[in-house]
């Protein structure tokens, strides 16, 4: 697969970005709309690209190692973001790759990544999404029980379905996820979201673009306008990514952090039978070792490993080595048929 870095270039005024789009047009050099001109293209504009389809819509889904071991699926953060940066947890560190006695399966979640673009706000929902992964379970681990590795919205993602289906689990990794619930929400380092405020004046840009059907350009905006303010809480700021996906942030979002919203992925957990690791790094802020250690009491059997000198994406990214060697040793205590 060919990898095209795009890098987030904290606090650029919308007014420039738009100033950028324009000359384009005049120029006449590059269409916006184009596949690859502004963002790599999805696996609508390349056949090429490892995908499935499933409930409703095309993944980019790619699998790394033999079929018959043990099924580990990726959860992505965001949402809306990728799975490129947590291919270094499958990396050979010098014991191997994870992937050569497990089955792992990596994917872009609805409209996020290189999936394919919808604009309808009926197709994003909790609801659905939580479709999209017992899709992905059926499909991947058939009748065997699954491990879930998330990270940050990834992590939530786990929690919803071990929520759901906790008979379904053979084993969960969250990395830094998400707050569970609207309650454990509440005991976070309190921080404005640029998501959801300063930068809501964006998201009407977006909104009309994404109206147009024009997904790169509402896509690439995301990724050059989100502000660094929040990295201060997660104590990294660079991590390699394809694409972001706009329309999740713009539909799925709110359904999570808009206020007065009400969510619980932890009601069901005491049925959950298997031990869960949370993984955190040392220098997050907000959702780093001391949250996740409160966020674990929501399990009956869980414990938190820390990365030192690790921020959020750092643990999927520069302190990768770290966070595999510790996937590894508790995919081993398991004591998984592989």
């Amino acid at each position: 697969m060919k990898e095209i870095e795009v890098t987030i270039y904290h606090q650029i005024p919308q007014l420039l970005i738009t100033i950028v789009i324009g000359i384009l047009f005049i120029c006449g050099c590059l269409d916006p709309n184009a596949p690859y001109n502004l963002v790599p293209g999805t696996v609508d504009d390349d056949l090429s690209l490892p995908q499935v389809q499933l409930n409703g819509t095309v993944f980019h889904l790619e699998t790394f190692g033999d079929s018959i071991n043990q099924p580990v699926i990726i959860l992505h953060g965001g949402p809306g973001h990728d799975y490129r940066c947590m291919l270094s947890l499958i990396q050979d560190f010098g014991q191997g790759s994870l992937s050569d006695n497990y089955f792992f399966v990596f994917w872009d979640q609805r409209g996020a990544g290189l999936s394919r673009r919808h604009f309808n706000e009926e197709l994003f929902t909790l609801e659905n999404y939580l479709k999209d992964l017992e899709s992905v379970v059926d499909a991947y681990a058939r009748q065997r029980k699954v491990v879930l590795i998330g990270h940050s919205w990834g992590g939530g993602f786990a929690s919803m379905y071990m929520n759901t289906h906790p008979e379904r689990i053979a084993g969960a990794v969250l990395l830094e996820p998400m707050s569970l619930s609207t309650e454990l929400k509440k005991q976070l380092v309190n921080y404005t979201d640029p998501i959801m405020n300063e930068w809501s004046m964006d998201w009407v840009w977006i909104r009309q673009l994404i109206g147009m059907n024009n997904h790169a350009q509402a896509d690439y905006i995301l990724s050059t306008a989100v502000t660094g303010d929040i990295m201060k809480y997660r104590g990294d700021d660079k991590h390699p990514f394809w694409r972001e996906g706009a329309v999740v942030h713009m539909f799925i979002d709110p359904q999570l952090w808009r206020e007065g919203v009400q969510y619980d992925f932890t009601n069901n957990l005491n049925r959950l039978q298997v031990r869960v690791l949370f993984i955190a790094g040392e220098n997050t802020k907000d959702l780093g070792v001391e949250f996740q250690k409160i966020q674990s009491q929501a399990f009956p059997n869980a414990r938190v490993e820390t990365v030192k000198d690790a921020g959020h994406y750092d643990l999927v990214w520069k302190r990768a080595n770290e966070s595999s060697s510790i996937i590894r040793d508790y995919l081993e205590s398991l004591g998984l048929d592989q």
